[in-house]
């Protein structure tokens, strides 16, 4: 999604990321509320996929005022 964003279709952007604000963000915030099992293989997978999430929303937010 970073690299889709970081392109210079300016006017596909703002459609992008009105999509995404729309559509995915309050399926990612739900995600990083939801507590870790206790299996060490799952918990470190959802804490990994948690931080990549964490990224993309920080770069929507610096990228679209």
């Amino acid at each position: 999604m970073k690299s889709l964003l970081d392109n210079d279709f300016s006017e596909k952007k703002n459609e992008i990321y009105e999509i995404f604000l729309n559509k995915c963000l309050q399926k990612l915030i739900d995600f990083l509320t939801t507590s870790t099992d206790n299996n060490l293989s799952n918990k470190y997978k959802i804490r990994s996929t948690k931080q990549i999430i964490i990224e993309i929303i920080c770069h929507c937010l610096k990228s679209h005022g």
